[in-house]
């Protein structure tokens, strides 16, 4: 069951063209934004953008841990994992899409173009009427 569970949430991650993305502010608090999702890796690996010198950032320079959601119709995933800030520019480049030239003048070489990517270590899905929750080795 889990498999095909995660499969699904992937699928629901897959159609989904923002996520909610949540780091925790400097007074401890939960700081969520919605932002376009790049790339999905299954439910291994989900990246998206930013600017450098955004809260979100500073936020996550400081404290790696996130929460993350997504969902469509009735159907939903939460996770909570952790981000890394990707400084290698080929990932950069390929993840590069041609609407972000509205915040990156420079393109995918732009000294504030930030690319994060999550990984979870758990995720609660809600799909189909199905519950469950996974825990993820990293």
């Amino acid at each position: 069951m889990r498999q095909q569970l995660e499969q699904k949430a992937a699928a629901l991650l897959e159609s989904c063209g923002e996520i909610i993305v949540a780091s925790r502010s400097e007074e401890g608090y939960p700081r969520p934004c919605v932002l376009s999702k790049l790339e999905a890796q299954g439910l291994k690996a989900i990246y998206f953008s930013t600017g450098n010198d955004s809260k979100k950032t500073a936020h996550f320079r400081e404290n790696p841990r996130a929460g993350l959601c997504f969902y469509r119709d009735h159907d939903s995933v939460t996770m909570v994992g952790e981000i890394e800030i990707v400084t290698d520019p080929a990932k950069k480049r390929d993840l590069w899409q041609d609407w972000m030239i509205e915040h990156f003048a420079g393109g995918p070489q732009d000294e504030n173009y930030c690319v994060l990517c999550f990984r979870p270590r758990e995720a609660t899905i809600w799909i189909e009427g199905k519950f469950a929750t996974y825990r993820y080795d990293q």
